[in-house]
């Protein structure tokens, strides 16, 4: 529908956080259901060119754009550029993107860039000292996003106890059954299946 009203390949769009977010979503949640590369590829590159220099209030084309260049790198497409663009774009949510009182997502955000660079203990930390209480589906979201980049960045993330901190502090008492959410879906996309 999107592309039907909207020229999505028009360069103009370049920095349309919200269009270029929501086509990027659409293949990021086909990618989910029918596990194809080729819809995990363009919501990447949508949620990149969406991804300008302004944060926007929560920064969601960029951490999504980070959060995919992740996954592509473990599926072995340009792993090094990719992470190296994930880190940078990581590092302009710490340094940049304003703190939002209120803004669950704006929090997440912060959060998991914060999480993404390994910088476990300042995310827990984070969410620790921030009062706001999330509806249980933006926990659920969060919750999900963070476990599947944790099983991006981590071995056995459910053995380091600075990474099982930051879900502790999401949701207490959760941590196991988190962080154990995603390896059927990893564990498919890494075989090619799908």
């Amino acid at each position: 529908l999107l592309a039907d009203e909207l020229d999505l390949e028009d360069p103009r769009r370049d920095g349309d956080a919200e269009v270029l977010g929501i086509a990027a979503g659409i293949h990021k949640r086909r990618w989910d259901d029918l596990g194809q590369l080729e819809d995990l590829r363009a919501a990447a590159a949508l949620y990149t060119r969406g991804a300008g220099a302004d944060l926007g209030k929560d920064a969601y084309a960029h951490i999504n754009a980070a959060f995919l260049d992740d996954l592509l790198a473990k599926l072995g497409d340009a792993p090094q550029a990719r992470r190296r663009n994930a880190a940078t774009l990581r590092l302009a949510i710490v340094e940049h993107l304003v703190a939002k009182p209120h803004d669950w997502f704006n929090l997440a955000t912060r959060v998991e860039a914060l999480f993404g660079l390994r910088r476990y203990g300042e995310a827990a930390a984070l969410l620790t000292v921030n009062p706001l209480q999330p509806a249980p589906w933006q926990a659920q979201t969060t919750a999900r996003q963070l476990a599947r980049l944790a099983h991006l960045l981590e071995p056995e993330p459910g053995a380091l106890p600075e990474v099982c901190a930051v879900f502790e502090a999401l949701r207490p008492g959760a941590a196991d059954a988190l962080l154990s959410s995603d390896v059927g879906k990893l564990g498919l996309a890494l075989s090619g299946g799908g």
